[in-house]
């Protein structure tokens, strides 16, 4: 196998920005995204932000996010929205290319 394939493989992640700062969010082959969707489609608030939170991380590796803050009075509904966009936006392959 070649090298750019092991690359590719082993990186799971794109960079993206939030707000000025760069991150890193997980990327998914098409059918562990279409899983992904499944579970979150009708799915309670609480699901939904236990998933988003988990996909977006640091220049460590670390969450950004919690669950926990994503549903609080300090998380506005839309920065809710726009990180769910820019999940799939860069799952799709529209985001921001190195």
């Amino acid at each position: 196998m070649s090298s750019i394939m092991d690359k590719v493989k082993a990186n799971r992640t794109r960079p993206a920005e939030i707000e000025g700062e760069q991150i890193k969010i997980r990327v998914y082959s098409g059918p562990e995204l279409k899983k992904m969707i499944k579970k979150i489609t009708g799915s309670s608030d609480t699901v939904v932000a236990s998933i988003l939170a988990k996909q977006f991380l640091d220049e460590s590796g670390k969450e950004v996010f919690t669950p926990e803050w994503l549903l609080t009075d300090e998380c506005p509904q839309c920065f809710f929205v726009e990180l769910s966009e820019l999940f799939m936006k860069v799952n799709s392959g529209l985001g921001k290319k190195n």
